[in-house]
């Protein structure tokens, strides 16, 4: 007989503060406290669970103005009901948009410059796992609709709050990501993938606009539809949506400076955080950083890298080893047609490939995120 996991598994695989919590406490409800006066929020992916949370804690927080956005009308007009709830006096701005439409989101933009002039606070909520599989059996369109949605998604959102935001102001960029960005586990490629590139892109949005504080957060293991998939997973669903709203209020306040360009995760205790800021920043936590060293033995011939034409390279190939077989196939890697050509092509020629290289650019870096 073998004992269940802990339902704590994930927050303690990547803890990094003493205390850990996976619902709202008193530190983080007192920190959010009218926080938002005067402040005019987005939140995308707002129609339901965690989105839904975040709308309403900044409601909690006393923001003057909403704007929820998702493709749902029905769902966020429930959303909305529940915003007015807990305050009355907010301005609900309700915008049934698909995020990964250019057109959508300049009719977003619009909206919101119509009705407020500008944007104080954007959150990137909107995502999906639409790609499950492995890479060998998954359909491409599934797989690549994950980055179409949490990559292109979000920076579409960020470009147009970006110009929602005055040049002479301060504001904040909250994007949901996910500990899956640091895990590899098979099936889960493109989502990992895309909440990995988000952490990095996190911090371009920080380098590049010194007026804008990014933040990307883990928001927990919470129970949401897209564990209807996951039963195995429910176990340690016990974060509260509401804890992952609260965070997300807590991370555009001024005592969260200290984690602009950065990664952090919704379960960790924002007082000892607070404490361990100057190691945080010195030390570079947090962040996408290089954990290896690379060295350079000198230059040699490695494929085609240094030929402009792949005739060339056979050439050469077969100067090294006149016995070599070399098969020339004129491909578009991106066009699976040429794809599909190239893998029947290899296959009537040799049978089948033992080795696979992809030569991508000439640029490649192993990248892991140091928390302590």
């Amino acid at each position: 007989m073998t004992d269940s996991p802990s339902p704590d598994q994930f927050v303690k695989l990547f803890q990094f503060t003493k205390r850990n919590y996976r619902e709202i406490y008193p530190a983080l409800k007192a920190s959010t406290v009218d926080s938002q006066v005067g402040k005019t929020v987005i939140v995308t992916g707002a129609s339901q669970g965690i989105g839904q949370a975040i709308a309403i804690e900044f409601a909690k927080a006393s923001a003057s103005n909403i704007v929820i956005a998702s493709r749902s009308i029905a769902k966020l007009e429930a959303t909305k009901a529940e915003i007015l709830k807990v305050n009355k006096k907010v301005n609900v701005l309700v915008l049934s948009i698909d995020i990964t439409s250019e057109a959508d989101i300049q009719k977003l933009e619009q909206a919101v410059k119509d009705n407020f002039g500008h944007a104080d606070v954007l959150v990137n909520n909107s995502g999906q796992w639409a790609g499950r599989g492995n890479i060998e059996e998954l359909n491409v369109k599934a797989w690549w609709s994950d980055f179409e949605l949490n990559l292109k998604g979000t920076y579409l959102a960020s470009q147009a709050y970006l110009r929602l935001l005055p040049k002479s102001a301060h504001g904040s960029v909250i994007t949901v990501g996910s500990i899956a960005s640091d895990m590899v586990n098979p099936g889960s490629s493109s989502y990992g993938l895309t909440k990995l590139a988000l952490n990095r892109f996190n911090e371009y949005l920080s380098l590049e606009n010194p007026n804008v504080r990014a933040v990307v957060y883990h928001p927990g293991t919470v129970l949401t539809p897209i564990m209807d998939d996951l039963p195995h997973f429910k176990p340690f669903a016990l974060d509260t949506p509401e804890l992952a709203g609260a965070f997300a209020v807590y991370l555009t306040t001024k005592r969260a400076e200290y984690l602009n360009g950065r990664f952090v995760s919704v379960n960790w205790d924002i007082e000892e955080l607070e404490a361990r800021k100057d190691e945080i920043t010195l030390k570079g936590l947090m962040t996408e950083g290089l954990k290896v060293a690379f060295i350079q033995h000198g230059r040699r011939f490695s494929g085609c890298r240094s030929l402009a034409k792949p005739e060339a390279a056979k050439s050469k190939i077969l100067k090294l080893k006149k016995k070599c077989n070399v098969l020339v196939v004129s491909v578009d890697a991106t066009s699976e047609a040429d794809v599909q050509m190239l893998e029947r092509t290899v296959r009537d020629t040799f049978g089948h490939v033992d080795i696979l290289v992809n030569k991508l650019n000439n640029s490649g870096q192993w990248s892991a995120r140091s928390y302590s």
